[in-house]
């Protein structure tokens, strides 16, 4: 068996060829430049072109090949409509359907909890069977994707739907690395006590239960429950994230116990929260760069992106790394970045 890898010099696929290699599996890495990926990847890994802007089917795909779609153009991108979906939806059709002509195995879909969009809570989780509302061009192009994938019946494939990944290294815009970094200024804004759930998933865990899902459909094992009595667009679909989920407010201790000071905490008001994020969305909509959107305020001040994941506990998986022992090990990478950081 062979593992067709996307995006495997990024924050999620650089773990996961690692963790690949580490098991002593056959990998083949696709990417915009396969020369690049030669000389930044160990000479055991095959390379082959596949650009996610100009997507066309790559060469070299094998019958049994698993395929794992983990390249993405990401949400905190300054990019319009057609290009998000263009590079996140056109060209998961199109790696997919190369999967299926080659007589692939499996094609499993990092998708997200944003083709969902932040209407979920603690009392109403988001599900694998949740509709598609989704608040971004990111979310949008990823609930796009799952519903074009849903069309290829002659393929297996599985959808999973993280929230936001964390771990040393993550993008410096994503919620998460915003947290780790704000928390080590002298001020702290914070919505509601923090008591809300951060809907999160340590880089770790996902790649372990990545290839505990993908095993466990080459094993042919049944589908979660949730997702049998109504059918969602692709029914191998699970919702992830750390278990058990933290509070905003847990997050920020377990951080600050490692940092060894604590900032300025003040309150937010929802109102000027909800508000940051309309004005957000519109300069975003206008070309300009802002920190800010609808989503990412509802991320911070809500608990609307929090997944039930009972399916996946029910179907064996536990995460390698608890929340605190994760969240801390990242704020140690934050801490120690910062200290090799020259002063100006």
């Amino acid at each position: 068996m062979r593992f067709v890898l996307t995006g495997a010099t990024g924050f999620l696929g650089s773990a996961l060829l690692a963790r690949l290699l580490q098991e002593g599996a056959s990998v083949l890495a696709l990417g915009r430049d396969p020369e690049r990926l030669r000389r930044a990847l160990p000479a055991s890994v095959e390379v082959a072109a596949f650009d996610l802007e100009a997507p066309l089917a790559p060469a070299g795909l094998q019958p049994g090949d698993v395929l794992i779609h983990c390249a993405a153009l990401l949400g905190n991108a300054e990019a319009d409509r057609e290009t998000y979906l263009r590079c996140n939806t056109e060209s998961v059709l199109v790696l997919a359907r190369a999967g299926r002509d080659a007589g692939a195995a499996l094609f499993q879909f990092i998708s997200s909890v944003s083709a969902c969009g932040p209407t979920a809570s603690a009392e109403l989780p988001l599900r694998a069977e949740s509709p598609f509302q989704p608040a971004s061009l990111y979310g949008e192009s990823k609930a796009r994707a799952e519903e074009q994938l849903a069309t290829l019946t002659d393929l297996h494939v599985q959808v999973l739907r993280p929230p936001v990944i964390y771990g040393p290294g993550a993008n410096r815009h994503s919620s998460a690395s915003k947290v780790f970094r704000l928390l080590q200024g002298p001020l702290f804004f914070r919505r509601g006590g923090g008591h809300h759930f951060f809907n999160v998933m340590a880089r770790e865990n996902l790649v372990d239960a990545q290839l505990f899902l993908a095993r466990r459909a080459l094993a042919g094992a049944t589908l979660p429950p949730s997702t049998q009595p109504g059918r969602p667009p692709v029914a191998d679909t699970w919702m992830l994230r750390d278990d058990p989920c933290p509070s905003m407010r847990q997050l920020q201790d377990w951080i600050v116990e490692v940092y060894g000071r604590r900032p300025l905490i003040l309150p937010l008001p929802w109102c000027l929260l909800a508000g940051l994020g309309v004005v957000g969305d519109a300069l975003r909509a206008r070309g300009w760069a802002f920190p800010f959107s609808r989503e990412i305020a509802r991320g911070f001040g809500t608990s609307g992106y929090y997944s039930d994941i009972s399916p996946l506990r029910a179907a064996g998986w536990t995460p390698p790394l608890e929340p605190r022992e994760a969240i801390q090990r990242t704020a140690r990478a934050y801490l120690a970045a910062r200290a090799a950081t020259p002063k100006q």
